[in-house]
């Protein structure tokens, strides 16, 4: 076994192991997501099989939707928290969510600091509508850093506002943001389009976090994303792969800002 990290990911042969995922669905009854435990268990197996060791679950938070409270959502979580620990020899798991931003309600959790975090830090991951404009995305962006928190912006490449716009991007980052892609969107799965434009983020390091998003323990929205870090690594080096995989999502742990 060749090791380059000592935090974690491993060059086994072919695969590379220790990855995390910091943006999926696997916890079930919550959202639309997984939808049982058998489902639960089985996008683990795989997860496992891709090379995954460390998920940080994130389920959407959307009360108005979806009815379930930051406590429902935890105690979904310690029950897949617990097949993972006994059922998958080194996989971790730790709580999120994935919180859909609506103004005013969403302003108000921000300023009470009411909202279920990932692993318990500063960050939160954020999503909006497809067609949501610049400007509302900025002004989340600055009401959610105002308040102490630090925002991911969920698969940012499915913003109408955003996608092919690398300046709006950038300012974006420099109003205290953080991006996130999905692994599928890396490997083409979202189209040739996405492909490029998300080629573009990673060429301008303007990809800070990479994710499943996966809802299904099969089809196109399942745990796959060593693929997307064979690929990164070929293009980028191992030290761009590792940070991507490893390194930045273990500042999430940490409560840390990103190096």
């Amino acid at each position: 076994m060749n090791c380059f990290s000592v935090k974690g990911i491993y060059d086994m042969g072919k695969e590379i192991t220790g990855l995390f995922d910091m943006h999926c669905h696997i916890l079930y009854g919550v959202d639309d997501g997984s939808k049982d435990g058998k489902m639960s268990f089985n996008m683990l197996s795989k997860a496992y099989s891709e090379g995954i060791r460390n998920i940080i679950c994130t389920p959407h938070y959307n009360y108005e939707a979806w009815k379930k409270t930051p406590e429902e959502l935890i105690d979904a979580f310690n029950i897949v928290k617990k097949l993972a620990e006994e059922k998958f020899q080194g996989m971790r798991l730790y709580p999120g969510s994935e919180i859909f931003y609506k103004k005013d309600i969403t302003d108000n959790d921000l300023m009470n600091h009411n909202l279920p975090t990932m692993a318990g830090s500063r960050y939160i991951l954020m999503e909006f509508v497809t067609s949501v404009s610049f400007e509302y995305i900025r002004e989340a962006v600055r009401m959610a850093v105002s308040n102490g928190y630090i925002p991911i912006i969920a698969h940012v490449n499915r913003f109408d506002a955003l996608f092919g716009d690398i300046d709006r991007i950038e300012k974006l980052y420099k109003d205290g943001a953080y991006m996130q892609l999905n692994a599928g969107s890396i490997t083409g799965k979202e189209g040739r389009l996405v492909k490029k434009f998300c080629k573009e983020l990673l060429d301008q390091e303007l990809c800070h976090f990479i994710g499943t998003d996966a809802h299904r323990d099969s089809g196109v929205r399942q745990m796959e994303i060593q693929e997307a870090a064979q690929k990164i690594r070929k293009k980028y080096g191992e030290d761009y792969m590792e940070k991507l995989f490893n390194d930045n999502p273990r500042h999430i742990l940490l409560d840390e800002y990103l190096d």
